[in-house]
């Protein structure tokens, strides 16, 4: 049940002056994402107090996480002005705010942690595994997402090719699809339209498709074969993305056993390529012993 349905359903049996609150927050929920508890008190004519009582009779410890739950709620349609001005809101003291925003990570990664999607899981490590080239797919905000993704499953599985810019040349590239070849689309909140539009067209060539995304109304679902979901956080101005970083290690790693000698030999070979150009830098033993003191 979704806040707005609780509190359809507390309207019910509330008093008449939680009964304001209840009806401003069905009609106007968009607008109090951004109030505090005195400023819903004063827009509806009742005092603090009933405000924060409101919250509490509808299962939060206080307002603070009732707004939060109405913020999830209409997450997919704020602008980053919008995310902006509700994280000056939500800033507070300069040293609790990092602890709440860790806190919140820690809540973000829990829930991921307890309702993990093993079944779609596991398929996509079967399906990744078989596949022969892996295409990962990412604009704006998940195109770090997909490079760091692209980049490390690339360690452990040949060829691994990422697309992380949107234009028509990208459209050159997946003419190359064949059809034991697997597209890997990362998309979260705002979802891009030119990320869709690749999804489209990848279905419409009918190659395979794996999503990973935050919910199940995401538009990208109606073209992918399989979907994973995976929370994020909205706790600054722009979401987090630790849960999605955690699942692109957990795959990488699995898909790495499922291969074991491919694995190994790309591991080697590049470990190999890293000491002949010198990629790394190279700590003596001096150093590492003066590290250990």
């Amino acid at each position: 049940m979704d806040i707005l349905e609780i509190v359809k359903k507390h309207r019910e049996n509330c008093s008449l002056q939680e009964l304001k609150i209840a009806n401003y927050v069905l009609t106007q929920y968009d607008k109090v994402v951004f109030m505090t508890a005195s400023k819903l008190a004063e827009t509806v004519g009742v005092s603090q107090p009933t405000v924060i009582r409101f919250a509490q009779h509808l299962g939060f410890v206080g307002y603070h996480e009732f707004v939060g739950t109405l913020q999830e709620l209409i997450r997919l349609e704020l602008t980053t002005p919008d995310r902006f001005s509700i994280s000056l809101r939500n800033g507070g003291e300069v040293s609790r705010y990092p602890i709440r925003f860790i806190n919140k990570e820690i809540e973000t990664l829990t829930l991921f942690s307890q309702h993990f999607p093993f079944e779609s899981y596991k398929k996509a490590l079967q399906i990744i595994a078989t596949s022969h080239k892996v295409y990962v797919i990412g604009m704006r905000g998940s195109a770090a997402l997909a490079m760091y993704f692209s980049y490390f499953l690339s360690k452990v599985k040949h060829p691994v090719f990422h697309i992380t810019h949107g234009g028509t040349i990208n459209y050159d590239v997946l003419l190359e699809m064949e059809k034991k070849d697997l597209a890997i689309i990362v998309t979260f909140p705002r979802y891009p339209e030119e990320t869709i539009r690749m999804a489209r067209y990848i279905r419409k060539k009918g190659h395979q498709i794996l999503t990973i995304t935050d919910n199940s109304e995401s538009p990208v679902i109606p073209f992918s074969d399989l979907s994973i979901i995976v929370p994020v956080s909205f706790s600054t101005i722009f979401d987090s993305y630790l849960a999605p970083f955690c699942l692109f290690n957990i795959i990488v790693t699995e898909v790495g056993k499922t291969s074991r000698q491919k694995a190994q030999k790309l591991i080697n070979d590049f470990e190999v390529l890293a000491e002949e150009i010198n990629i790394f830098h190279k700590v003596s033993r001096r150093q590492r012993d003066s590290r250990n003191e």
